[in-house]
């Protein structure tokens, strides 16, 4: 694996957000806003942590022959246009940013930058990139 995959993109593929999935998510986190967990206001807005739950896009990921039991999830990050909010339907597109080497203390890792950009279905506009690094161990 080297730089040649930069750039490379997997299919794109849709998320609808469910008040339930908001809920539950928001319980396992222990997290108490209402914003996240009482719909009875009206809108229910969904953790900032939240795209974590849109998966991975395996095709893409296949398509690089990474052994998925030497595949560790690190750092994660969240740039964000527009909040998350039950009834959406996001259409996310996942793209390597970047691979890079590092010497671990079990032996050489390869990292990969996974960015997922996601963008409202009926008015294109873009809602959060996320950026995931992948730590694939020797």
């Amino acid at each position: 694996m080297d730089a040649s995959i930069i750039g490379r993109a997997g299919k794109p593929y849709e998320v609808t957000i469910e008040a339930d999935r908001i809920k539950a998510f928001a319980k396992a986190l222990q997290d108490a806003n209402r914003l996240f967990s009482d719909d009875s206001g009206g809108t229910l807005y969904a953790p900032p942590t939240f795209p974590t739950t849109f998966g991975f896009p395996i095709d893409l990921l296949s398509e690089l022959n990474i052994d998925f039991l030497r595949l560790l999830h690190g750092e994660q990050e969240y740039v964000y246009f527009k909040p998350i909010k039950a009834g959406d339907t996001l259409v996310c597109t996942s793209r390597i940013a970047d691979v890079s080497e590092k010497e671990g203390k079990t032996g050489p890792m390869k990292l990969v930058v996974l960015e997922t950009e996601a963008r409202d279905k009926h008015t294109n506009e873009p809602v959060v990139i996320s950026k995931a690094t992948l730590i694939i161990r020797g």
